[in-house]
């Protein structure tokens, strides 16, 4: 890093440490950051070697690699399925285990939000968040698909008071459950459909306070 974000940057952190030597595998393909870094430290008579295991690095960075190459979200897609194929047991039955589960606690930590539906949601009353003991339990932000505004107001997911942002893509724009779930800090992703690419490039997200921007 190079630049002014949330913290300062990292080169002019290593400039003062006294270090002699850096090796890192690839450059940042940020068009602010790329190739300046490596500049940045040469001037100051620090060797630079970049290229160490690039192949990994690129594979640990494919997230970022695709959110700034494609200006695009990276999905993962997780499934419990059982063997012969139910997602659900009818006996309300678990069909994963303790350790499956903690798996999931620990996938979603690592991830910014996570997408559910309205119908899920009105089913389980799940929270959707991060339950491992040491990691945020704030995180992910939600992000619910509800078009017709399906969700019943008196989930869990919206009596707990936590940092996490929750998302609701509808074509629903007003109400008094608009009014209500706005009261709680939820903010509204209006969609007339999603059948299309460009649905979803000319939504639009609105806050309580109104306040919008470009989806």
């Amino acid at each position: 890093c190079n630049h002014y974000g949330k913290t300062p940057p990292c080169t002019k952190s290593i400039i003062k440490s006294g270090i002699s030597e850096v090796i890192y595998s690839m450059d940042d393909i940020d068009v602010k950051v790329k190739g300046k870094s490596f500049d940045i430290l040469s001037k100051k008579k620090i060797k630079v070697k970049r290229g160490l295991l690039k192949k990994d690095a690129k594979k640990l960075y494919d997230s970022y690699i695709i959110n700034r190459k494609k200006k695009l979200p990276f999905v993962t897609a997780k499934i419990a399925v059982s063997k012969d194929y139910y997602t659900i047991n009818n006996k309300l039955k678990w069909i994963t285990n303790l350790q499956s589960r903690n798996r999931v606690h620990l996938i979603r930590s690592k991830y910014d939000s996570i997408i559910s539906t309205s119908k899920s949601m009105n089913s389980d009353n799940s929270l959707l968040n991060c339950r491992l003991n040491g990691l945020d339990n704030n995180k992910p932000d939600l992000i619910i698909i509800d078009l017709n505004l399906k969700i019943k107001k008196n989930l869990n997911i919206f009596k707990k008071n936590d940092k996490r942002k929750i998302f609701i893509v509808t074509s629903i724009s007003k109400g008094k459950k608009i009014s209500y779930l706005k009261k709680r800090g939820i903010k509204f992703i209006l969609f007339k459909s999603l059948q299309r690419k460009s649905d979803f490039i000319n939504g639009s997200i609105t806050t309580p306070t109104a306040s919008r921007c470009s989806g």
